[in-house]
């Protein structure tokens, strides 16, 4: 297996349980009227999470 397709394949093994997660924290906090704004909330928050080490 060539090293970029190992990358990529660890990258969606990554990608696919946090955006399941996701989904369900953000059911949990939002519930049935507040679940778009708790979605975007939480990523967002991995958003600038992700972005701010890389400016320090």
């Amino acid at each position: 297996m060539t090293p970029v397709a190992l990358v990529a394949l660890v990258a969606f093994m990554l990608s696919e349980p946090y955006s399941h997660l996701a989904g369900a924290i953000s059911l949990d906090f939002g519930g049935k009227q507040g679940n778009a704004a708790a979605s975007g909330i939480t990523d967002g928050t991995d958003t600038s999470g992700a972005f701010w080490p890389g400016t320090v």
